[in-house]
């Protein structure tokens, strides 16, 4: 058998402990002499099954520590506008979150224009960490024009979804606007997410849209990269709603 087949077979029997749950999140790996001994490869081929798993998102990768079984990423596509809540539904997981802060504030020059209105108006800010299955994912900051933080003057974090809770009180969402770029995680995000401060944290920038294009709401999302996976759906010779701008955004 080469070493290719080899090492496919032992990246499929991992595989397949990991999805069916003889694996857990958190779990370590066997060590790689170990699975060396178990399926006789050498070293070198078990290293390229390992690699393969954590390209795929399965499995950590820690220099010189044994690699432990990751959450199942949750997947955002940019084609449509479904809340956190709802992508964790999705993918058969239970959503959650932690509101840190909550208070009314002066926009000021950047969010009077992302919100469109004076640098003066009153804007809700809220700080959450969502949770995925109880486990921190992300961090978000969140602001909202007064004439929509009057409907939340009643939201309660543990009633559900504050997206559905703006749509079940009149409010339409219709499209939004995303950036996504990477930054490094400060104090604050590092506790709250539970990593070493300067951690890589992907960044999605979005400003959420009625139907007439006024502003609903705009967030800042620091997500933990090995929990988080961005689609972008492309068709030959069709425009896409996609842009792509080197450096920062």
């Amino acid at each position: 058998m080469s070493d290719q087949q080899q090492y496919l077979i032992i990246a499929s029997h991992l595989r397949e402990a990991i999805q069916s749950g003889e694996l857990q999140p958190g779990d370590k790996l066997p060590s790689e002499a170990r699975l060396s001994q178990q399926f006789m490869s050498s070293r070198g081929t078990v290293r390229h099954a390992l690699e393969k798993l954590r390209a795929e998102g399965l499995i950590s990768s820690h220099q010189g520590r044994r690699s432990q079984v990751l959450l199942p990423a949750l997947t955002q596509d940019f084609d449509s506008v479904v809340s956190f809540s709802q992508r964790c539904q999705e993918a058969g997981k239970t959503p959650g979150e932690r509101i840190h802060s909550r208070e009314m504030i002066d926009a000021g020059p950047r969010l009077a224009v992302q919100l469109q209105c004076s640098s003066s108006a009153s804007v809700l800010a809220l700080v959450r960490v969502r949770l995925m299955d109880n486990t921190p994912t992300m961090v978000e900051r969140i602001y909202f024009p007064e004439e929509i933080a009057s409907h939340l003057s009643d939201y309660q974090s543990s009633s559900g979804s504050m997206y559905q809770h703006l749509v079940e009180r009149g409010v339409e969402i219709s499209h939004a606007h995303s950036t996504v770029t990477a930054t490094a995680a400060d104090a604050d995000e590092a506790q709250a997410l539970g990593v070493a401060p300067n951690s890589p944290l992907f960044v999605v920038n979005q400003c959420v849209y009625t139907a007439d294009g006024q502003p609903v709401w705009c967030s800042e999302q620091h997500y933990l990269p090995e929990l988080a996976s961005f689609s972008i759906n492309n068709v030959k010779e069709r425009p896409s709603p996609s842009f792509f701008t080197p450096g920062r955004a």
